[in-house]
């Protein structure tokens, strides 16, 4: 099998494991990942959380909406800019936060059991230099690698 189609089913089986343990719980993965950057960093604003995911806003506006409509999160103005919304978490999006961090942790010791410890950071550097490639970026070029 092609390199491409194994990280391709990799995304797959990854994407399948979550919705099953998260979707019960009323989080998509893709809000998991914001549940978690606020629960890591605090109130930020919606440019940030954006800029975060390396999203338009507009895709981030929508998710976080339908975070707001669960309850996991609350939107206010932002002090310093009216048009700006400053996005925190709600009580039940910490709970919500850290059922998203149970869960990354279980399918990263999944992961991490089936290989070295040499291993896995060898996996961690090329997953790395085939985003970095994948995302248009001469590899080796972020992060101060080379």
């Amino acid at each position: 099998m092609q390199i491409s189609h194994q990280l391709m089913y990799a995304g797959h089986l990854l994407h399948g494991r979550l919705r099953r343990q998260l979707g019960p719980n009323g989080v998509h993965r893709g809000q998991g990942r914001i549940l978690a950057i606020l629960a890591s960093r605090g109130t930020l604003s919606q440019t940030e959380i954006a800029d975060s995911f390396h999203r338009r806003g507009a895709t981030i506006t929508q998710m976080i909406r339908r975070l707001e409509e669960q309850g996991l999160i609350n939107r206010i103005a932002d002090p310093e800019d009216a048009r700006a919304r400053q996005v925190s978490l709600t009580a039940a999006g910490r709970r919500a936060a850290q059922l998203v961090e149970r869960t990354w942790n279980e399918i990263e010791e999944r992961i991490s059991s089936a290989l070295s410890e040499n291993q896995c950071k060898q996996l961690a550097h090329l997953l790395h230099l085939v985003l970095t490639e994948l995302a248009g970026e001469p590899a080796g070029t972020t992060n101060g690698e080379k």
